[in-house]
């Protein structure tokens, strides 16, 4: 028998779960992007914004 067979599995909070990685994978490429990019060119920044509002998503899909 598994150890753990007895806790029950929540859909929604497993969605959320693998919603909130998926937008971490995002948010990590942007801010790779951005100092691999925009950085060395002085701008325009759009990753940066980019990445500000996946991490914004990302917290509030970690929330369940």
């Amino acid at each position: 028998m598994d150890a753990l067979a007895w806790i029950p599995a929540d859909r929604t909070a497993a969605r959320a779960a693998y919603a909130a990685a998926g937008l971490g994978a995002v948010g990590v490429s942007t801010l790779g992007a951005m100092y691999a990019v925009e950085v060395p060119r002085n701008g325009p920044y759009v990753f940066g914004t980019i990445n500000d509002a996946t991490d914004a998503l990302f917290n509030l899909a970690a929330i369940p």
